[in-house]
């Protein structure tokens, strides 16, 4: 069974970040330091900016795998605020676990905790729900 393990760092107004379980955790203040330097000046076309993203894949002797990731983007307009508002993740729970470990909103430099578990759901993707091949265990 492939498991994925989440954090999730939700930065809105100054930086959004996304955490999968990283084996080695990165320092958020690099980001935060990063994300000052940035803004719709430098950026005029941009409405979020990609600081970091790392995905790494483990995988033990009997097959079995651990996706992890890291990203941090920082939002520069409220249409940008908008579009990171929520996340979707897609998975099937047949082979794989999606386990989000941790959100957090970071705005002027105070950190704001969100709790996954009452602010997320799992329901059947509903894109497949019109084609002739479904699966039930297809989530987001």
């Amino acid at each position: 069974m492939k498991q994925i393990f989440l954090k999730l760092l939700i930065v809105s107004g100054l930086l959004f970040a996304l955490e999968l379980q990283a084996e080695k955790t990165t320092d958020i203040q690099n980001f935060l330091t990063a994300a000052e330097k940035i803004t719709s000046r430098t950026y005029p076309d941009s409405d979020t900016v990609l600081l970091y993203n790392v995905e790494n894949i483990r995988y033990d002797e009997k097959g079995l795998s651990i996706s992890t990731d890291e990203y941090y983007q920082k939002v520069l307009t409220e249409k940008g605020k908008k579009l990171l508002r929520s996340f979707t993740f897609h998975f099937n729970s047949t082979y794989e676990t999606l386990i989000i470990e941790k959100a957090e909103i970071i705005r002027n430099g105070k950190t704001i905790k969100i709790n996954p578990a009452e602010n997320s759901k799992i329901s059947i993707e509903p894109g497949q729900m019109g084609s002739n091949i479904y699966d039930p265990a297809n989530k987001i």
